[in-house]
Order: C-alpha cells, then structure tokens, then sequence
C-alpha cells in the first residue's frame, strides 16, 4: 500500500508532462504564451501571460522600461509562479530545478499607436543545466 501511495504522484505528475513539447538545453528557442514546454521528466513550464511597459519604438523615452513574463513552473507535486524581466539582472536568468533559464528577447517591440495581443508575443529563451 505505502509503495502505491508513492507511485501514484510520480506517474499522475509524469502524465502531466507527456503532452508537452521538449525543448533542448543550451540552444535558443521561441515560445508564445500558453505554450507548455518540457524540459525534462520532471520540470515543464509555460508563459501565462506578457506586460510590456518597454519604451515605444516610434517614441523617445526618458527611461526604456521592461518586460514581466509570467511563467508557471510545474514539478510532479505541484507548481511555482514566477516572473522574469527581460533588463532586470535579479530576475534574468533565474534557477529552478538544476536549470538556468534566460530570457534574450521578446518580439515585437512596441509601437505607440498599437496594442500587441498576448497571443502575437514571441519569446526567445535559452535553458541551461546548472
């Protein structure tokens, strides 16, 4: 009974994980928001959600501002919410699960006279084993 007990959350969290792409460590790639990525049989993630407050490009800016990236880390038992700059060194790159993960770009830069939808976001990520 105790050995079900035990399997049972690595098998339902090994199933949460099958569903997602895998994305190799040490080279770039791009990811859009709601985009569930694997990194190994343990650790996934996903981008909920993007604020861009960066200077517009057709705009002269006394301060350049930044990008949140709000990602959601899932692990077998459960999952963390964080959030990652694009500028800000404390927040990029960050360490979860024997992994450095570092944002490089989010495209498209914004322009006054327009809103991008979440869904038009495209974010360049590199993950690398610590």
């Amino acid at each position: 009974m105790k050995l079900r007990t035990l399997y049972l959350p690595v098998l339902l969290g090994a199933l949460l994980f099958v569903g997602c792409e895998k994305v190799e460590t040490g080279r770039s790639f791009y990811s859009i928001v709601d985009d569930k990525l694997r990194v190994d049989a343990t650790l996934a993630f996903s981008i909920d959600s993007i604020r861009d407050y960066r200077c517009p490009s057709d705009l002269v800016c006394i301060w350049a501002g930044d990008v949140d990236i709000f990602i959601r880390f899932y692990k077998p038992f459960g999952h963390i919410d964080t959030v990652m700059n694009l500028y800000n060194t404390s927040r990029n790159p960050i360490s979860i699960g024997g992994y450095s993960f570092r944002v490089n770009e989010v495209l498209p830069h914004p322009v006054s006279y327009m809103e991008t939808p979440q869904k038009d976001y495209k974010i360049n990520m590199t993950i690398t084993k610590e």
